[in-house]
C-alpha cells in the first residue's frame, strides 16, 4: 500500500473524529459563544482549513489505533452469526464473484491490501459514528438550544436511531470485510504453497 492511501485513510478518520470533537466543544462552551467566534474567523478560513487538516491526520492515526484495540474484542464471525446468508457467502470464499479477476498471486495481495485499507476505515467509522451520535444527542439536550419543529426528546430519538443504524451498518461491513480478508489470505497462502 502506498503512502498516499495510508495518509488518506488517516485523514478521513481524523475528519470524522474532528466532527465529534467540535460538537463536544460546542456543547461544553455553548452555541452562543461559539457562533461569534466562528463569524470572526471567516477571514482566516484557508489558514484554518490547513491547520484543521494538519490536526486531522494525527487524530486519525490515534482513532485508528483506538478502533483497532476496541475491535479486537469484537470477533467478526460473532457479528455475522445471525446473518447466515452473508456468513455462508464469505466462508465460501466468494469464488463465484471474485475468483475470475483474482487469478495471479500479485493481484491477490493487492486485493488483500485493498481489503485491509477498507477494514481500517470501517473500524474507525464505526467508532466515530457512535461517538458523534452521542455528542449530537448531548448537544441537542443542552439548555441553550431549542427547536420549533420537534421536541428535544423526539429529535434525540431520531438522531439516536439514525446513528445506531449507521453504527450497526459500519460494524457489519467491518465484519464482512474482515471475514473476506481472512478467507482471501488463506487462499493466497495456499496458492503460494502450491
Amino acid at each position: 500500500m502506498n503512502t498516499a492511501n495510508v495518509y488518506t485513510e488517516a485523514l478521513v478518520c481524523g475528519i470524522q473524529a474532528t466532527l465529534w470533537i467540535f460538537i463536544s466543544v460546542v456543547h461544553i462552551v455553548g452555541v452562543d459563544h461559539v457562533v461569534p467566534i466562528l463569524n470572526n474567523l471567516k477571514e482566516w478560513d484557508i489558514l484554518l482549513t490547513i491547520v484543521v487538516l494538519l490536526f486531522c491526520y494525527p487524530l486519525g492515526i490515534i482513532v485508528d489505533r483506538l478502533a483497532d484495540v476496541l475491535f479486537t474484542f469484537l470477533p467478526p464471525d460473532k457479528v455475522l452469526s445471525s446473518i447466515k446468508y452473508i456468513e455462508r457467502k464469505c466462508k465460501s470464499g466468494l469464488k463465484d464473484e471474485r475468483e475470475a479477476f483474482i487469478t495471479k498471486i500479485e493481484r491477490r495481495f493487492d486485493f488483500l491490501k485493498y481489503l485491509n485499507s477498507r477494514i481500517r476505515l470501517m473500524r474507525s467509522t464505526a467508532l466515530n459514528v457512535f461517538i458523534c451520535t452521542v455528542m449530537v444527542i448531548f448537544l441537542i439536550n443542552s439548555p441553550n438550544i431549542s427547536f420549533k419543529i420537534l421536541s428535544k426528546g423526539s429529535l434525540s430519538l431520531w438522531i439516536g436511531i439514525a446513528g445506531l443504524l449507521l453504527h450497526i451498518g459500519s460494524v457489519i461491513t467491518y465484519a464482512i470485510l474482515q471475514i473476506t480478508y481472512d478467507v482471501r489470505f488463506d487462499q493466497a497462502k495456499k496458492a503460494l504453497a502450491a
